[in-house]
């Protein structure tokens, strides 16, 4: 947990979870937690209750989600920023996607 507030560039949510168990190992309460890292006493509980149920990387970082797949691949995606600049230019200028 040192490691992720003694530096770097961490996620927001990441670093509210690592102040929320410090705090809650110094022994303060819940509500004392949540007004100083600003999350929820049911938020502090549901931190310090998955970290003594799973752990710390579960504590902090959320597991990935289930979504859609991805439309473009990572080709498509870098293939794509010169694609929509033209086509905003175009848009702009009256072209075939504007007006």
């Amino acid at each position: 947990m040192e490691d992720v507030l003694s530096g770097g560039v961490q996620p927001v949510r990441t670093v509210l979870r690592a102040l929320t168990l410090s705090h809650l190992h110094e022994g303060k309460s819940a509500s004392e937690v949540a007004a100083l890292v600003r999350l929820t006493p049911k938020a502090v509980r549901q931190i310090g209750r998955r970290y003594e149920q799973a752990g710390l990387e579960p504590a902090l970082y959320d597991k990935p989600r289930p979504g859609a797949a991805p439309v473009l691949d990572n080709s498509q995606r870098s293939a794509s920023s010169p694609w929509c600049a033209a086509t905003l230019r175009r848009a702009a200028h009256g072209g075939p996607c504007g007006g």
